[in-house]
């Protein structure tokens, strides 16, 4: 589920900096359903959403989040009828995220540096990511809508990946 599940974050932060929001939605639901991490993604677009040079109104958030709830909604209501005698009505719908969440502060699984080591080791393109960010940084290149799309991303990515206690590279 790792390639597939990447493949519509790309394709959702692409469609999104090429203005379709609805289809852009659409691959950020299918996203989370495969990997639940890969929900940051909703987070990351509506802080992209939020740059000057793609605000402009409510429209384009009611688009997006129109393709994010055509792919999740159909998720949550089969939730609902399938452990709607175990718990509550919202609580059924949302049940396999309150049993997922546990297993990221898993402390019997940390792994404190090894994680950094070795997430270089499998992948040394990662550090063509950090110089990008870097040089993102250093020579303020703030008003490139699809170089912001990227930066975002991989700062809200990034900052919940080290959040975590539990560091396997399944994460």
């Amino acid at each position: 589920t790792d390639i597939p599940s990447a493949f519509f974050v790309l394709l959702a932060l692409y469609l999104l900096v090429k203005k379709h929001f609805l289809w852009s939605g659409f691959a950020s639901g299918l996203a989370l359903l495969m990997r639940f991490p890969h929900g940051l993604i909703v987070f990351a677009a509506a802080a992209i959403l939020l740059l000057p040079e793609l605000r402009k109104g409510l429209g384009q958030y009611g688009r997006y989040l129109l393709g994010v709830g055509f792919t999740i909604i159909p998720f949550f209501i089969f939730n609902y009828f399938m452990y709607q005698q175990d718990t509550t009505a919202l609580v059924a719908m949302i049940r396999p995220f309150i049993l997922a969440a546990p297993h990221q502060g898993n402390l019997a699984e940390a792994a404190g540096p090894f994680f950094y080591l070795t997430l270089f080791l499998d992948n040394f393109l990662f550090l063509f990511a950090l110089a990008g960010a870097f040089f993102y940084v250093r020579r303020k290149h703030f008003h490139l809508q699809s170089i912001n799309a990227v930066f975002f991303t991989l700062a809200i990515y990034i900052t919940y990946f080290s959040s975590i206690t539990n560091k396997q590279l399944r994460f």
